[in-house]
């Protein structure tokens, strides 16, 4: 009988939920962090309206 050659298998590495919710939170911070600097944008840009009106008032 001849020996069978052991097949080493390839490990294939599974991404650990850990780090699928890591990008996930990731990704929702980026969402919220983008959101926030819009709203602080629109809110800066409504302030120099209300002090140009001011001006020409």
């Amino acid at each position: 009988m001849t020996k069978k050659k052991r097949v080493k298998k390839k490990k294939v590495k599974k991404k650990d939920n850990k780090e699928k919710k890591k990008g996930k939170r990731k990704k929702e911070m980026k969402k919220v962090i983008e959101n926030n600097n819009k709203k602080e944008i629109i809110k800066k840009k409504k302030k120099q309206k209300i002090i140009k009106e001011k001006i020409d008032i």
